[in-house]
């Protein structure tokens, strides 16, 4: 570690002492306060205070409270905005214990049963904690989707612990989850530069006939004077989860007419192009690392290799593993 690191989390963990204690004296010796490190996607770990003794009291993350401190912002300014959410939080104390009887009953949210994939390698220790099934360098997990609105979801993790309570299989739960999944939220696959352009002027609205959204994807028709093609969703979030439909890439592989190329552009869509026999992968794959390196956020990179779909064979194959 470098010494601008050790300095930093030195001035971290400052922070966290000073603003701990401030709460810790405003909220009164009745009310704990309790700091945490919280795991997320590879690797990345967020520091937060769990405030009070509700086993459902959420983690208040303070990462942009430590930059507004570095700004300049007093520790007395910060200790009352995060008491205020703490408030607004023990406002909804009911509601979240609601979310925590439910999650204890499997009838209750098969339904609401969603997957999401992550980077295998980078998540070792999370998915020791979780079922997971694994699709090539992927893991497979499982979320409960709580609500949705606009671009965002709110969701719960499916840990070892809640998937045991409910006394299913994990065969069981990845055929509810994945029939869930093209129910709730359909995949699209369009023309990466019509996706950009709507993105543009906010216009994600996607209108496909009711069997194509049945089977979990809506396709716009192949055209080749487009080279790259993008699969998403209508939120953009955790679209990635496609990988795990091999009918879906079947189907895909019928639209471009053979064998494509998959590029996990992040954990939120992935970028196809046909495969003509005249692609560069090792220049894909240095474009990969390169904007995975640069222009994702750490905790949204899905995977530093890149696939082929042969259409023929039916299987999802890793350039530089399977292929070479």
């Amino acid at each position: 570690m470098s010494e601008e690191k050790r300095n930093e989390e030195k001035r971290v963990e400052e922070f966290e002492v000073r603003l701990v204690k401030a709460l810790q004296k405003k909220l009164g010796d009745d009310i704990p306060v309790k700091p945490v490190n919280v795991l997320k996607n590879n690797g990345v770990r967020y520091r937060g205070l769990v405030i009070g003794k509700d086993r459902v009291t959420p983690t208040i993350y303070y990462d942009k409270f430590y930059k507004q401190y570095q700004w300049g912002m007093s520790i007395e300014a910060i200790v009352k905005k995060v008491e205020e959410m703490y408030r607004r939080a023990a406002d909804n104390t009911s509601e979240m214990y609601k979310i925590s009887k439910m999650m204890e009953d499997y009838e209750s949210v098969r339904e609401k049963l969603m997957i999401r994939v992550v980077n295998y390698e980078r998540n070792q220790e999370f998915l020791n904690s979780v079922p997971h099934k694994k699709v090539q360098d992927l893991g497979l997990i499982f979320i409960v989707l709580l609500s949705e609105i606009s671009d965002t979801i709110a969701s719960i993790t499916v840990n070892n612990s809640i998937m045991e309570s409910w006394g299913i299989s994990l065969e069981e739960m990845t055929e509810q989850a994945l029939k869930n999944h093209i129910r709730m939220l359909p995949f699209v696959c369009r023309p990466l530069v019509d996706h950009m352009v709507a993105l543009r002027e906010k216009d994600l609205e996607f209108k496909g006939g009711e069997t194509e959204t049945g089977c979990g994807i809506i396709c716009e028709e192949y055209d080749a004077q487009y080279l790259l093609y993008i699969v998403t969703n209508r939120i953009n979030l955790y679209a990635a989860a496609v990988l795990a439909y091999p009918d879906i890439l079947e189907r895909l592989g019928e639209e471009f007419g053979g064998d494509y190329i998959i590029i996990p552009s992040s954990v939120h869509e992935i970028l196809c192009v046909k495969d003509s026999g005249d692609k560069d992968y090792e220049e894909l794959l240095e474009m990969l690392n390169e904007v995975n390196s640069y222009a994702v956020e750490r905790e949204e990179v899905l995977s530093d290799s890149i696939y082929i779909y042969r259409t023929a064979e039916k299987r999802l194959l890793r350039i530089g593993k399977d292929v070479v």
